[in-house]
């Protein structure tokens, strides 16, 4: 369970802007009217400064994923088992920009924000998540569980849209069957 806590920043990504554009009035308002007026999420200083804290937090937890890899904590069913919950957690979130940025066809000038803001998040998203693929793929390399071609292989997959999401599933498949047997398999 602590590995699933450890991962919430990666797992709440793509949705964190919407947490926080939703609680942020509901604070302001709660706040006493000396702090109400610097808690505003909408003046740009703050703004830039939530998303810096959001994307400090993300690349801690990545860190925190990669270190408790590296020195054995997790195995690679584990990490498969992680990777996988994390893309699968993030396909509303992918059909949510796409309909954001469908609505921004229908937009004014502002509907070139809502595209391009979906895009970029989407882009962010998927390349988090490649990084935890590529992760799993060298440690069930490792493990034997994969070949190295197939880890190779994996690796990339882990950074193309939709493909992602049914690579993870294989890897963690291919996890949970190679630990059954006890005999590693490619």
């Amino acid at each position: 369970m602590t590995k699933f806590i450890k991962m919430l920043p990666i797992l709440l990504y793509p949705y964190l802007y919407m947490i926080i554009l939703s609680v942020a009035p509901l604070v302001a308002d709660a706040a006493p009217e000396s702090i109400s007026s610097k808690i505003n999420i909408y003046d740009p200083v703050n703004a830039l400064i939530t998303v810096v804290i959001v994307h400090v937090l993300v690349i801690l937890s990545h860190i925190s994923f990669i270190v408790n890899a590296v020195k054995g904590n997790y195995t690679g069913k584990d990490l498969a088992l992680l990777t996988m919950v994390c893309k699968l957690v993030h396909i509303p979130a992918f059909i949510l920009h796409f309909l954001f940025g469908t609505l921004g066809l229908f937009a004014s000038v502002w509907g070139i924000v809502f595209i391009a803001w979906a895009i970029i998040i989407d882009l962010l998203t998927i390349f988090q998540t490649g990084i935890m693929s590529i992760t799993t793929a060298v440690k069930c390399g490792k493990e034997k569980v994969l070949s190295i071609s197939y880890s190779a292989i994996f690796s990339v997959l882990g950074f193309i849209y939709c493909v992602d999401v049914a690579s993870s599933i294989y890897v963690f498949i291919k996890t949970t069957t190679a630990n059954k047997k006890g005999v590693p398999s490619s």
